[in-house]
């Protein structure tokens, strides 16, 4: 009987192809055993836990050697994590603080390679200014809990500062903001057409469920379902869906190959109905305000008079007829011009009652006091179970008029001095996309206050991203050109 022998080297110190194979499979069947072993003793979660470990160190690498790549996985898990409550109890969204905090960790390692002097000195002030409010809002005596405040002071200040920064100091040139961009609009693709087997095929069991848990009393009006994807709530699906669809279409005016133009519109087209699906009305002020913004920022007469005849009777026909009254989602568009609508009438009772309390708290009652965080940890408070529908209510009944007087000037100064920055990027094509970004930050400022969008995912760290990259569009064409 002949005996087979084990494989030759091919060179000294290297194995063959045959030993690499036969390495492989005893190391995967060590880790399949391994994965086994946790999973007997702690469960599934062990298991999983063990199999992402991997991934989770490929990805402090990356973000540490490579700042860039860190962001653009910070985009990526703003979508995963925002609908991902429906599936598992788990606080995906955390994970976005722990991405940022390994850019800064690049950012100081990279000291001599980073661009720290060409930070704009306005904006890092008013951020700060921002940031310093918000942490001294843990010293308010109206405060209840500092559990809220510590989870809610992330999205209303902290993401912001560092998403921004970060995005400043790493997103290097036009081909970095191409892929940050083309990501968001393919995710909102994703997300419209998600949207649709919604509305058409119906919902799976974890989304009926969280229906019924309590959002089926706003997502569920006169028996037509408003659809919210695999976002947060319907509220922020519109609202990312009317970003993305009017960015998608400035880029299309503006783009010179045919090709790119039928891609950017059928992404308008696609995200523009998923807006449409959603019955968030707000959402169309997203698209009012931007594109007021865009034909502003355009300064081509060619463009922003027929752009403003076509919006004003686009307004028109929503305001005054009764075209296409008899589809749902356009009756619900319509209500968004109704100054007489009663879910209208509610909002501006409860900012009434909000007035007579902050009458005399002109530092609010404290970061995380309304809301999510005020009803989870001070539910038995005047804040606690008040609604505030919009972000800067909330921000006023945080940090008092004192505060909303500075975050109003902060959003003010991104809006003036992000059109400043942008009329100094001298290439045409990297200009029209920051315009569409600029644009979308403005429409979602405005619309921010029907609804409390500027903190949420995924919108946030991608409103924080594009500020950076606005901010800083001539070293953007720099480092193309180099």
């Amino acid at each position: 009987m002949k005996l087979v022998a084990w494989p030759r080297t091919t060179r000294i110190g290297q194995p063959s192809v045959d030993q690499q194979g036969i390495l492989f499979l005893l190391c995967a069947g060590a880790a399949a055993i391994l994965v086994a072993i946790l999973v007997s003793l702690g469960g599934v979660k062990a298991g999983v836990a063990l199999l992402c470990l991997p991934l989770a160190v490929g990805v402090i690498v990356i973000s540490v050697y490579r700042p860039f790549w860190g962001l653009f996985c910070c985009l990526q898990l703003s979508f995963v994590a925002a609908g991902s409550h429906r599936y598992v109890a788990l606080p995906l969204s955390s994970a976005l603080d722990p991405l940022l905090l390994l850019g800064v960790v690049a950012a100081v390692t990279q000291v001599k390679r980073v661009a720290w002097k060409k930070l704009p000195k306005g904006l890092i002030f008013f951020m700060l200014g921002w940031l310093i409010i918000t942490v001294l809002e843990v010293m308010n005596p109206e405060a209840h809990s500092f559990s809220a405040w510590f989870h809610a002071i992330r999205s209303t200040s902290v993401q912001m500062v560092l998403c921004t920064v970060l995005a400043f100091l790493f997103v290097r040139s036009h081909r970095d903001l191409d892929l940050l961009m083309h990501a968001w609009l393919l995710w909102s693709v994703l997300g419209a057409l998600y949207g649709m087997k919604q509305l058409y095929l119906g919902l799976n069991a974890y989304e009926n469920a969280w229906l019924a848990s309590g959002p089926i009393k706003t997502h569920m009006i006169f028996g037509h379902l408003r659809v919210f994807s695999f976002y947060t709530d319907a509220g922020t699906f519109g609202a990312a869906q009317a970003q993305a669809g009017m960015m998608a279409g400035i880029c299309m005016l503006n783009s010179q190959r045919w090709g790119a133009r039928l891609l950017y519109g059928a992404t308008a087209a696609i995200c523009l109905y998923g807006m449409l699906i959603s019955g968030t009305r707000g959402a169309l002020f997203v698209v009012i305000a931007g594109m007021g913004a865009y034909l502003l920022l355009n300064k081509k007469i060619k463009i922003i008079v027929p752009g403003l005849l076509l919006g004003l009777l686009l307004i028109g026909l929503l305001k005054f007829t009764m075209v296409g009254h008899n589809l749902y989602q356009v009756r619900r568009m319509r209500s968004a011009l109704n100054v007489d609508d009663p879910s209208l009438q509610v909002r501006l009772d409860n900012q009434k009652r909000l007035s007579d309390y902050l009458a005399t708290r002109p530092f609010g009652a404290g970061i995380g006091s309304v809301g999510y965080w005020g009803g989870r940890y001070s539910p038995n408070t005047f804040l606690g179970q008040m609604p505030t529908d919009s972000w800067y209510v909330r921000i006023w009944a945080e940090t008092g008029w004192v505060g909303l007087t500075f975050y109003l000037m902060l959003m003010l100064y991104i809006s003036w001095a992000g059109a400043w920055h942008l009329a100094r990027a001298p290439s045409p094509a990297l200009r029209h996309k920051l315009i569409a970004l600029h644009a979308g930050t403005i429409g979602i400022i405005v619309a921010s206050y029907g609804n409390e969008l500027w903190g949420q995912f995924p919108i946030a760290p991608f409103i924080y991203f594009s500020i950076g990259m606005i901010f800083n569009a001539p070293n953007l064409e720099e480092n193309d050109r180099s």
